[in-house]
């Protein structure tokens, strides 16, 4: 009830503290399952492996820390939360997307030239939580509604 009384800048300053919550808040609760870890070992078999070839002395350097890597799916999720929620196109949500996962995932590969590893499945799934809230989700809703 109270949120008809709020404006549509109200509203829209909700949706965005609330995606800031969820998506990093999804990470750390598949953290805690040890979700990602498939995904790290996919990305260790694939810098292994041609063209790559990571030494394995540089397969035990972390680049980044937990923290840091918690840091940077909030960051992902405030910043882009907003920039998607701007968006009323769900295509052109879909491809800030796809060019959002492009630049987070470059990273990733391009790790092998700081010697060490700079794991991005948690950003890339951070990601994913926000796409899937603000395009299926939403999707549905404004059919519904």
């Amino acid at each position: 009830m109270w949120l008809r009384m709020l404006g549509a800048g109200d509203l829209l300053l909700l949706r965005w503290a609330l995606l800031g919550v969820v998506a990093p808040g999804c990470v750390v609760l598949l953290q805690l399952t040890g979700f990602f870890e498939m995904f790290d070992e996919q990305q260790l078999r694939i810098l292994a492996g041609h063209p790559f070839y990571i030494s394995a002395s540089d397969v035990q350097v972390t680049l980044v820390s937990p923290v840091a890597t918690f840091a940077i799916c909030v960051g992902t999720a405030l910043y882009l939360g907003i920039v998607l929620l701007r968006c009323r196109s769900y295509s052109r949500r879909s491809h800030i997307c796809l060019l959002a996962a492009v630049a987070i995932a470059l990273p990733g590969l391009l790790c092998v030239l700081w010697h060490g590893v700079f794991y991005v499945s948690q950003p890339l799934v951070c990601l994913a939580v926000l796409w899937l809230l603000l395009v299926p989700c939403s999707f549905v809703k404004r059919i519904f509604s």
